[in-house]
């Protein structure tokens, strides 16, 4: 968590507060380079991390989406909450990703642990799928899509009540704070919960086909 902090709460902090001083309001020149700046070294250290893992596919499409949608605002927008705001809006889109997939045949945290587990080996993926069978399998990816959904969307409607209710300063140190919390939380929870769960599916597929090699 300190690293997100820092990287996301304390170094935009610094850097607004010291050029707030050069570029007073109604300049948006402190907030945009307070948000933008931390996000080079990241970006720059994107193509390294290139992976089939898709959490590192989704932070790194969710970083250059939300890069876009933040300059976007600047340009388009020239309102510091809307610029603010607009941090969020990968957050609030992953949001409703999660609950829009019970439209799917199956929701979105299947679709991930099958990529963890199975990759794209195709015969892994099929017995992957044949788990869904399983009535503790369907409550546990429906049980963490929701959570993630409602997680992600609470960060959104956190991010745009502090804006609206706090200056600038306070809402980059914040949020930080807060969103790092919620996001650490909620994978602590998913880590716990998991393993219980893990458990009975292993057992309840041993019962369906021995031949199964359900991994965790």
């Amino acid at each position: 968590m300190f690293p997100s902090i820092v990287l996301g709460g304390a170094v935009p902090l610094a850097i607004y507060l010291v050029l707030r001083r050069w570029f007073p309001t109604p300049s948006l020149i402190p907030l945009s380079l307070a948000l933008l700046a931390p996000m080079l070294p990241a970006l720059v250290n994107l193509p390294r991390r290139r992976s089939a893992d898709p959490f590192t596919t989704m932070s790194g499409t969710m970083m250059l989406v939300g890069l876009a949608i933040t300059v976007g605002t600047i340009v388009v927008s020239g309102s510091q909450q809307l610029i603010l705001i607009s941090r969020s809006a990968p957050t609030l889109a992953m949001g409703l990703a999660c609950l829009a997939s019970f439209l799917l045949p199956k929701t979105l945290s299947f679709y991930f642990a099958r990529q963890i587990t199975a990759g794209t080996e195709r015969s892994k993926t099929e017995t992957f799928n044949d788990l869904w069978q399983l009535r503790d399998v369907r409550f546990v990816a429906r049980l963490t899509t929701v959570v993630w959904g409602t997680a992600l969307m609470a960060q959104f409607v956190i991010r745009v009540i502090l804006v609206y209710s706090l200056p600038v300063a306070q809402v980059i140190a914040l949020s930080s704070i807060l969103f790092t919390g919620i996001s650490m939380g909620t994978m602590l929870w998913t880590v716990l919960y998991g393993t219980r769960a893990i458990r009975r599916i292993r057992w309840q597929a041993s019962r369906l086909r021995p031949a199964w090699e359900v991994t965790g």
